[in-house]
């Protein structure tokens, strides 16, 4: 079968701790934040919830995947008749839940957690997730959107750490009009766009990926699994979970063809998939 591939564009990863560091340094200023019985604290300082690692268990087939270079997880491609779907058909929203995983290494890696609309069979994607990469030895969690072909865009608004249980979600409002939003359940922190963009609205995505730094894609971070829950799309104007529009499974592969990251059977509205490349 063909490859999935999609190129994420480099990210501006200096800016971003430049402004990261300029936040995390007046926000600690004012201290701990106290809301009824929950308390803030700035500069992660909040302790991270465990964050759970599920087994390969219950794996996808080989050959009842699609398989791609930097892609695992699910898609759905909407059959609308047209790489432009008019309001009411195609792919109108998606949304899921999932518990951001830690990674550790190797040096220099990344991994991207997220939700799209488009980037199957078209150039046209809107993305929104998180992103857990390593670089000289530390590791950085963040929140991000992006509309190809534009830069990522991070979202410094949410102190994402590790373990923290995030639920994104993208909506179509109008001709050529969306909303994406990220909630931080354990920062009780959230951030909403209103973009406009072409998209075709011609498919929808839960992908873990490995992704592109300066045109080149990088190592994959070990990042053990990862699951989505809640997994919801909008497809000709009725939402409903992977399992009931047939979703189809994509697994990870090197350059070999082997493979190295590969999603687990759906479950209704939810799925893991785990990086057997490192486990």
């Amino acid at each position: 079968m063909k490859s999935l591939t999609m190129t994420r564009h480099p990210r501006r990863r200096p800016l971003l701790a430049a402004l990261t560091l300029i936040a995390v340094l007046s926000l600690a200023a004012c201290g701990p934040l106290t809301l009824g019985n929950l308390r803030i604290t700035f500069g992660q300082q909040r302790t991270p919830r465990t964050v759970v690692i599920v087994p390969n268990t219950n794996p996808v087939p080989d050959h009842l995947a699609k398989p791609s270079q930097n892609w695992a997880g699910y898609a759905r491609v909407a059959f609308c008749g047209t790489l432009d779907c008019p309001m009411g058909t195609g792919v109108s929203a998606i949304s899921a839940t999932w518990q951001v995983p830690q990674t550790l290494g190797p040096a220099n890696s990344d991994s991207s957690t997220w939700i799209g609309v488009g980037g199957v069979n078209s150039n046209s994607l809107i993305q929104a997730g998180t992103d857990q990469y390593v670089q000289h030895g530390k590791s950085h969690y963040y929140a991000w959107i992006e509309t190809l072909p534009q830069l990522p865009q991070p979202l410094n608004e949410i102190d994402l750490l590790p373990g923290d249980m995030v639920t994104v979600t993208i909506s179509r409002t109008g001709p050529q009009q969306w909303s994406i939003q990220i909630v931080d359940h354990d920062a009780n922190e959230s951030v909403s766009r209103s973009i406009s963009y072409p998209s075709c609205a011609c498919s929808g995505e839960w992908i873990e990926e490995a992704p592109s730094v300066n045109n080149q894609q990088t190592q994959l971070a070990d990042f053990k699994s990862v699951t989505f829950t809640q997994c919801s799309i909008t497809l000709d104007g009725l939402a409903q979970t992977p399992a009931d529009v047939d979703a189809h499974a994509i697994r990870m592969v090197d350059s070999l063809g082997s493979t190295i990251v590969v999603p687990q059977v759906l479950d209704g509205d939810a799925f893991s998939v785990v990086d057997i490349q490192n486990n």
